[in-house]
């Protein structure tokens, strides 16, 4: 069982938790992780990867973190701020699928904030959060490392603001729109990145408690 998240900065808090809640339920998985070399070690990782690259564009690092810790079987790739709550086999839930996307489940409808970590994301006034983006980068399946390669490489072609916040989910939703259908697999995130507030209405296999918020 694979696992692998990215994670700059001083305060392990989240990771750790992630890790052993990862252990907890899954104590044969491997654990990769994508970071920066002033970013302490986590205890349990595996395997790790340090890259260079601006804190500042966060998202431009956490593609390329995930392209250059190049896994050729199936893993799951997470946001830090979430609990592993049962056994999980990435394998098995891709079946003949080359990715597996996390389809929003909550708040479909709300609006979009536009001007989100003080972003002109004016583009996307009036759309909901559904419209902009169907699908959530905190849990990702993939066969292998060249998804994420291919999704790196559209931030080139996409407006800078992008490598600060939202460039995953962008890629994410781009990705979709140019691979055939038959590829494409879901994960729900009722299931996969639940909200603590909804846990008692569905069993959920991942919470998301979103860092201090929860």
């Amino acid at each position: 069982m694979r696992f692998a998240f990215f994670h700059v900065g001083e305060d392990i808090t989240q990771p750790k938790r992630l890790v052993e809640s990862i252990y907890e339920t899954n104590p044969d998985a491997e654990i990769y992780m994508a970071g920066d070399k002033d970013t302490p070690q986590i205890p349990g990782v595996y395997n790790r990867v340090d890259i260079r690259g601006n804190r500042e564009d966060i998202m431009a690092m956490r593609l390329a973190g995930f392209t250059a810790l190049v896994r050729d079987k199936p893993t799951f790739y997470l946001d830090t701020d979430m609990v592993v709550r049962t056994r999980l086999d990435p394998e098995e839930l891709l079946g003949d699928k080359h990715i597996l996307f996390c389809r929003r489940t909550f708040n479909r409808e709300a609006l979009f904030n536009t001007k989100f970590k003080d972003l002109d994301l004016s583009e996307y006034t009036n759309r909901s959060l559904d419209e902009v983006y169907p699908y959530l980068a905190s849990c990702t399946v993939t066969r292998d490392w060249k998804a994420w390669g291919e999704m790196y490489a559209m931030l080139d072609h996409m407006n800078p603001k992008f490598k600060k916040w939202y460039g995953d989910q962008e890629a994410l939703k781009l990705y979709a729109l140019n691979i055939p259908n038959k590829a494409i697999g879901l994960l729900h995130e009722r299931d996969y990145a639940c909200l603590p507030e909804h846990q008692e209405q569905f069993n959920a296999k991942i919470l998301h408690y979103k860092g201090n918020r929860k």
